[in-house]
């Protein structure tokens, strides 16, 4: 990687690693990076909407997900989400979850984002958030 971190998230997608936020020096980061695995090469892609750790991040539809973390120095938890396009290279927000949650796992399946467990405020939590106010193929509400 560029750059130290941990706390981050990491998911797959093309063939490609993404890895997403984290600490680095002991603040949350924007920052978000590809591995190549056949170029060995890391490289920097645009950054996130919002300092993150902790995140739950899952790929869809050729799409980057990620949801949730920690935020302001691990203060404040997040039900922010975002969604990168890697041909556009961009980060566009999403509805938040209905709770802030970190330490989540999230997959991507027929349509929805699937966001089990996680922490939120008070308490470990054992429910599943289905994301599912928009179309994955579209991103329309």
């Amino acid at each position: 990687m560029n750059r130290s971190r941990y706390g981050h998230g990491v998911t797959a997608l093309n063939g490609l690693l993404y890895v997403l936020g984290g600490f680095n020096s002991g603040h949350e980061d924007i920052n978000a990076t590809v591995f190549d695995p056949v170029a060995k090469s890391w490289n920097e892609i645009a950054n996130m909407g919002y300092s993150r750790a902790y995140p739950a991040c899952t790929a869809m539809d050729g799409r980057l997900y990620v949801c949730g973390g920690l935020n302001e120095y691990g203060g404040n938890k997040l039900s922010s989400c975002e969604l990168y396009d890697p041909v556009t290279n961009s980060w566009t927000s999403l509805p938040s979850m209905m709770r802030k949650k970190t330490h989540a796992a999230a997959i991507g399946f027929d349509g929805k984002i699937y966001i089990t467990g996680g922490l939120d405020d008070e308490t470990v939590l054992n429910s599943v958030e289905v994301c599912s106010v928009y179309n994955s193929k579209t991103h329309i509400q």
